[in-house]
């Protein structure tokens, strides 16, 4: 066989190879976790646009489900003001915008953020951007004040604990459940800087848990699991009473209602974590007979600040000392109607939340 013959032939089949890949890249793009800075590069159509795959939408078959199409950043994460976040040619400068400015935030509390991390969490926030009020996820908008006031928020948790602390509560094969998610928050944040944890983020709403399971699997998350239910009927499962290391919750309950609501998922030797605002003293005092009565000791407040806010947060630390006795929790509502040791439950300051309140 010739030479003439053979080099037309090898150059048509590898040039009919290349578009074919090329095409089905464009259509089929990497999952996250294989993402690179160049195949980043490469999804970018036009000046400043990016074809967007991320989306939720109806199931086909009815009901009230939501599914997934295959994750690619948004042209707003990867692009501000002409800068490049992430990809070839991002220029290192002291003024770094956007999600790149998280891994600052937590790096001052010892916390590490990857930039496959961080492209989880820009992938995390274009689907809470798109969606927001289709699942009414949050009243908060615009990358920086996610970043601030979710994410960075939400690691508020781990920067109160000390470093021993995260190794025995957030370490390899360790157990976090978080009461009442809502969006995802604390939890969501959690699982994706502590890998290593396994993740229950816990909601009554459906469409809020419908919504994570897309980010669950769009992240490619599968230390997480998502469960719809009430947090006072889950808390009576074999499979979750007293069985976490660690327990969390933001804006979701005052103190003494959240009590009865997370230290029964907590194990003996395991610590329940509620991320609160600033001058909590009081409402911490009135949670004293509750979590005494739950097998808990009195509770440790800790100030903590990871994005910019004028007063610092409050972690309030509870740890499990003995068992929840089997009558705890009561049935759905009654911890919110009456919380535990609080004669007159009207005078408990209620929480103020950035959603409607994720459903415990």
């Amino acid at each position: 066989m010739s030479l003439n013959y053979l080099l037309p032939t090898s150059i048509a089949l590898m040039t009919a190879h290349f578009i074919h890949g090329l095409t089905a890249s464009r259509a089929y793009p990497e999952p996250l976790s294989e993402l690179t800075n160049d195949s980043l590069i490469q999804t970018f159509h036009g000046k400043n646009r990016l074809s967007t795959k991320v989306g939720i939408q109806k199931r086909a078959a009815g009901g009230h489900g939501l599914s997934w199409r295959r994750p690619c950043l948004d042209s707003r994460l990867l692009w501000n003001d002409g800068k490049k976040i992430f990809g070839r040619g991002h220029e290192k400068h002291p003024g770094r915008t956007h999600l790149e400015r998280l891994i600052d935030q937590a790096g001052r509390a010892g916390i590490q953020i990857s930039q496959d991390q961080c492209k989880q969490f820009a992938v995390y926030h274009e689907l809470l951007e798109e969606h927001r009020k289709r699942a009414n996820l949050t009243s908060i908008t615009g990358l920086d004040r996610v970043r601030d006031e979710l994410f960075a928020r939400s690691l508020e948790l781990a920067a109160a604990l000390t470093p021993a602390e995260r190794a025995r509560y957030l370490g390899d094969g360790k157990r976090l459940i978080d009461v009442g998610t809502g969006a995802g928050f604390p939890g969501l944040p959690m699982a994706i800087v502590f890998p290593a944890t396994h993740v229950t983020l816990l909601d009554g709403t459906r469409k809020k848990t419908d919504f994570l399971a897309v980010v669950v699997e769009a992240l490619g998350l599968e230390h997480v699991e998502v469960v719809n239910g009430r947090a006072e009927e889950l808390a009576r499962n074999d499979a979750h009473r007293e069985s976490y290391d660690i327990v969390t919750s933001r804006a979701l309950a005052a103190l003494p209602e959240l009590a009865e609501l997370t230290l029964p998922f907590c194990k003996v030797g395991g610590m329940s974590l509620a991320l609160k605002g600033a001058n909590v003293d009081e409402e911490a005092k009135s949670a004293a007979s509750a979590a005494a009565q739950l097998g808990a000791s009195t509770a440790l407040l800790r100030p903590v600040a990871l994005g910019p806010r004028p007063e610092p947060d409050t972690a309030v630390l509870w740890r499990k000392v003995s068992n929840t006795p089997t009558r705890f929790p009561r049935r759905t509502g009654i911890p919110h109607k009456r919380p535990l040791g609080v004669p007159n439950p009207s005078s408990v300051k209620k929480p103020v939340s950035d959603t409607d309140e994720g459903g415990a």
